[in-house]
């Protein structure tokens, strides 16, 4: 897919560790994994 980049891609453009990157985005309100419990579930096959 052309135009998305992994959050841990950003974080390394960024020069920004990694947790750092994920906490502001959570400051901001910025959801970096845009899934709702159930897509999440099926993902980790967690059921």
């Amino acid at each position: 897919m052309r135009g998305i980049v992994s959050v841990e891609r950003v974080a390394e453009l960024a020069e920004v560790d990694l947790y750092e990157f994920l906490y502001e985005l959570h400051k901001r309100g910025i959801k970096a994994y845009p899934y709702i419990d159930e897509e999440l579930r099926e993902e980790l096959k967690l059921g």
